[in-house]
């Protein structure tokens, strides 16, 4: 019986191997392509207009000219997909806005807060004021009565004012009552025969309220914010912090303060010198408490909190991210503590930034040569941060001649407080354009007219990126994020996607063209605003210009033109890769008239060919090559800007008729983004054998 169900098995089996053979031959014969999906079968493949042939034993893979059938299938499908991703963001673009304007409608006014002193309520207004963000609606009454807190948001969410308010309301409720008291005491013992005048130095002379801050300018910060919504409560509010005179603040301090803030070292400082005491610290806050954790400043938090009487105060801990440092502060010194969290699960920055990257060599004195170029087309006028990792690199910056046009200033660890505080002051009135800093700048600080951050490198750190990105896009305006990068930041760049929940859109350098644009619009308003007052001074000199250059035969165009060139500062054309942004290297074009490129071998084979012809050796000494993916008849390649220079003189005085007949030769004005354009046409031979890729240096040997 099992020797006759398995020879029927046997023959249905043969049977079956031949029917599905006859099926494969057949669907051969008809020409009908299969696709490889990964769940059900689609256009996939079509995206790169290659077809899978599945009689061969390996991929096979064929031009799409012998199908034009399915050709203008998939260029329809390619339509109608066009058309619904276009509708698709056109819907979330409606959507978002939307929801923007419900969030505002339905966010809590300050004005329906009866526990908010109206005059602060109308200060606010002056100051534009007037809906709660998430993070401050959802802080003022945990907060008011009593909580401790841990709260995490976005940067430019408003989170200073989140704590600060609702502590400034409730410590002067508290010192009304305790006032209130004392006059009751003091009307019994008055009755009694007592003194009437209490001696109330002691107790007033130490703060109720103790701000601890990682960097001196955030704490200077939060101080401007106690002192604009406290004034109506004269209130004594100091910050201290490193880099300023001990007497100075040993002064102050004797005459006695509510509200404190600072830096942990210097707050440590002054407790051992015995000129501060926190023994009635009611109210105690950790701001941006991760970022005090990468400083070094556990140790000192701790010993700070060991002079309180954590059991009496409330504690508020804010911080970005939770490291084991964070969890073990909170069951230590928090009691019962309310988690608000009002980041997006998905975007953890602004909406209303846009993320760009574009690709620049690594070397950061390169990176300097193209900063202003970016900064002119991407800032529209506004005001820019750029960021670097290190002290060195905001100062090679500064001393690179980066910045003809622009002005800017720089702003580090190692330069005196004095001058951080003016150059700050002086940035946030608009003095200059571009402020040059490393994260010293990142987080808190309240620059409400920045329109640009440029990062010169990606951060390691995901949250890094979330506050610097966040100097940008506050109260609900615009901004944009840039971070250049190179092949070795890749990894980071796709890790800072992954988790901050955004999407950077890639683009390439600014072209020449793009440049010269965007400065002589901001040159143009610039002369739109001249004073009239000093034109009759210069009247003179612009007569005899006049009358010079109609004796030179220059007319008024090309008058006016060279005036805009001196006065931007863009009196030459630098001379740069377009592809990589390498200086003093030139794009060239290859062009071939028969035929489509089919690798970058096939290109190297051909410069070599005729550049050995022209007799310009530039074997090994091509610095990037690129094909065009829409149009795989342009190739672009990268060489000294010598020797880009000569080839192209030699081709056109010396090139074979024939030459010059299969292929065009010419310095590249301008390239196709990044995205369009590979290094390779085909990833895999026919073998699914990797292919040997050209191997590139960032410089050549002689450079």
């Amino acid at each position: 019986m099992k020797s006759l169900f398995c020879s029927v098995l046997n023959n249905n089996g043969r049977k079956l191997k031949i029917h599905i053979a006859i099926c494969l031959f057949l669907l051969y014969l008809i020409n009908i392509p299969f696709y490889k999906t990964k769940k059900r079968n689609h256009f996939n493949s079509a995206d790169r207009n290659l077809f899978v042939n599945v009689n061969k034993g390996y991929n096979y893979y064929f031009d799409n000219k012998k199908n034009n059938y399915f050709s203008q299938k998939c260029k329809n499908y390619h339509k109608i997909r066009e058309l619904k991703n276009a509708n698709i963001q056109c819907n979330e673009v409606g959507e978002e806005n939307k929801l923007q304007d419900e969030e505002k409608e339905n966010s809590e006014l300050f004005s329906n807060i009866p526990q908010i002193n109206q005059k602060i309520v109308e200060f606010l207004e002056t100051k534009g004021i007037k809906h709660m963000t998430k993070i401050q609606s959802k802080s003022f009454m945990p907060i008011y009565e009593g909580n401790d807190i841990i709260g995490r948001s976005e940067t430019g969410s408003g989170k200073t004012l989140a704590f600060a308010l609702p502590l400034v309301e409730k410590l002067y409720k508290n010192i009304e009552a305790k006032n209130k008291s004392n006059e009751i005491n003091s009307i019994q013992r008055l009755s009694d025969g007592g003194n009437r005048n209490i001696n109330n130095d002691n107790m007033d002379k130490d703060p109720y309220i103790l701000v601890l801050e990682p960097t001196r300018e955030l704490s200077k910060q939060v101080e401007t914010t106690f002192k604009e919504i406290s004034q109506f409560y004269n209130f004594n509010i100091m910050s201290i912090y490193g880099g300023e005179s001990y007497t100075y603040q040993e002064n102050k301090l004797r005459k006695g303060i509510q509200i404190l803030t600072g830096t942990p070292g210097r707050i440590i400082d002054h407790i051992e010198k015995k000129n501060l005491s926190l023994k009635n610290i009611k109210y105690v806050v950790l701001d941006e408490a991760d970022e005090m954790l990468n400083l070094g400043f556990t140790h000192d938090i701790e010993r700070i909190l060991s002079y309180i009487n954590i059991k009496d105060a409330q504690v508020l801990l804010y911080s970005a991210t939770t490291p084991s440092w964070i969890k073990d502060i909170s069951s230590k010194y928090l009691k019962n503590p309310i988690f608000i969290d009002v980041v997006s699960t998905t975007n953890k920055t602004s909406k209303n930034i846009q993320h760009i990257a574009i690709k620049t060599p690594y070397d950061i004195k390169e990176k300097a040569m193209l900063l202003e170029d970016i900064i002119l087309v991407k800032s529209n006028g506004g005001q820019v941060i750029i960021f670097t990792r290190t002290k060195l690199e905001a100062d090679i910056l500064c001393s690179e001649g980066s910045f003809n046009y622009l002005s800017f200033s720089v702003l580090h660890g190692n330069i005196a407080q004095s001058t951080r505080e003016h150059t700050m002051q002086r940035f946030r009135s608009g003095m200059f354009q571009v402020l040059i800093a490393t994260d010293i700048a990142a987080r808190g600080l309240d620059i409400s007219n920045v329109d640009l951050v440029v990062q010169c490198y990606p951060p390691s750190y995901s949250a890094t990126y979330i506050h610097r990105s966040g100097r940008t896009g506050r109260a609900n305006k615009k901004g944009i994020s840039i971070v250049l990068y190179s092949n070795e930041d890749k990894h980071d760049l796709i890790k800072i996607e992954k988790n901050c929940g955004i999407k950077f859109t890639t683009e390439s350098l600014p072209s020449n063209e793009q440049v010269f644009h965007s400065v002589s619009n901001i040159t143009l308003k610039k002369i739109e605003n001249v004073n009239t007052e000093v034109l009759p001074f210069f009247h003179k000199s612009a007569n005899e210009l006049i009358e010079k250059c109609n004796s030179l035969n220059i007319n008024n165009i090309d008058l006016i033109s060279r005036c805009l060139a001196i006065i931007s500062k863009k009196e030459y054309i630098k001379k740069r890769s377009l592809i990589s942004g390498l200086s003093d290297t030139i794009t060239l074009t290859f062009f071939n008239k028969k035929r489509k490129w089919k690798s970058t071998s096939d290109v190297i084979y051909w410069i070599n060919k005729i550049s050995n012809e022209l007799n310009v050796n530039v074997f090994n000494k091509i610095l990037q090559i690129k094909i065009n993916n829409k149009d795989q008849a342009f190739s672009y390649f990268d060489l000294n800007q010598k020797l880009a220079e000569n080839l192209i003189q030699n081709f056109n005085n010396m090139a074979k008729i024939e030459n010059k007949q299969i292929f065009d030769l010419s310095i590249a004005q301008s390239i196709p983004p990044l995205s369009e354009l590979s290094s390779d046409s085909y990833r895999t031979n026919t073998y699914s054998q990797k292919k040997r890729t050209y191997s590139y240096k960032r410089r050549p040997s002689y450079y």
